[in-house]
């Protein structure tokens, strides 16, 4: 499989996006809704634009893992 490559303003967006949530959750101890949900329906824009249908395979794979590694631990 062919290596993207992945341009400086998605690193920026994702640094940003990860920064906000560090800040909040420092300040006020929690990371709102709005930037978790939006973070990653940016993850599936990027996966889509960038993969197309193919890369699905390899974003439905990573999200089940990380569902059935983290749920647990909220419940």
């Amino acid at each position: 499989m062919e290596k993207l490559a992945i341009p400086q303003e998605v690193y920026w967006l994702f640094t940003a996006i990860t920064l906000v949530a560090a800040v909040t959750d420092y300040l006020y101890e929690k990371i709102y809704n709005w930037l978790t949900f939006s973070a990653f329906l940016a993850g599936i824009a990027f996966v889509f634009y960038f993969s197309g249908i193919v890369g699905f395979k390899t974003l439905g794979i990573s999200v089940g893992l990380a569902f059935v590694i983290l749920f647990p631990l909220f419940v």
